[in-house]
């Protein structure tokens, strides 16, 4: 489906199965979408050479990144982008040491939230136990590309990451107790992934 910037008139193809938002490249306004700010259509530069359009290969099926959430913490911040992966959606997690990919949607957390805090285990199963490693509240949100759908658009939630040896990874969005979404997937070194048509800063090594 093609769809117009109502701004610039720059045309794009929406090319996810389920489209939530269209940010302009060129002009930063929406094309699709509603409800959200100005500032959070402007994504500041930072030290991440993964860009829009940027693809790679993760279990033996290519993905091209299509959008990007910058979650901007109190002393951080996350990027969480959002990929196309064959026929379905994934997101990848992107701290300094690490790169987390979830492929299932976003869903309500199903287990016990309370006392959650870094450096306790969180049980999601007798078999599989991960050791919450950040909780911290999202104060600042921005959007860019092309992106699925996304539960807390506002911000205003806490953001807690946890993992264990065997790779396994979740980060949890909680902003209030009935409303609490996690994504479940895999956690990788960041020298262990490959990325095709990055961003080239002085500081990095792009192939």
């Amino acid at each position: 489906m093609q769809i117009y910037c109502p701004i610039c008139g720059r045309g794009y193809a929406q090319k996810l199965k389920d489209t939530w938002l269209v940010v302009c490249d060129t002009c930063h306004h929406l094309v699709k979408g509603s409800g959200l700010e100005p500032d959070q259509l402007m994504m500041p530069d930072d030290w991440s050479n993964i860009q829009v359009g940027t693809t790679g290969l993760y279990k033996s099926q290519n993905f091209t990144i299509m959008g990007r959430i910058r979650l901007q913490m109190k002393n951080d911040f996350r990027n969480l982008w959002c990929a196309q992966y064959g026929q379905e959606i994934m997101w990848i997690g992107q701290s300094l040491e690490s790169i987390g990919f979830f492929k299932p949607p976003f869903a309500p957390y199903p287990h016990n939230f309370d006392q959650i805090r870094a450096g306790v285990n969180i049980e999601f199963s007798e078999q599989i136990k991960l050791k919450c490693e950040l909780v911290e509240k999202c104060i600042e949100i921005r959007y860019e590309g092309e992106l699925s759908p996304f539960p807390f658009p506002m911000g205003n939630f806490n953001l807690i990451q946890a993992s264990n040896a065997a790779g396994n990874t979740v980060l949890v969005f909680h902003q209030n107790e009935n409303s609490i979404q996690f994504l479940w997937g895999e956690v990788m070194l960041v020298y262990g992934v490959t990325f095709n048509n990055t961003k080239t800063w002085s500081q990095w090594e792009t192939k």
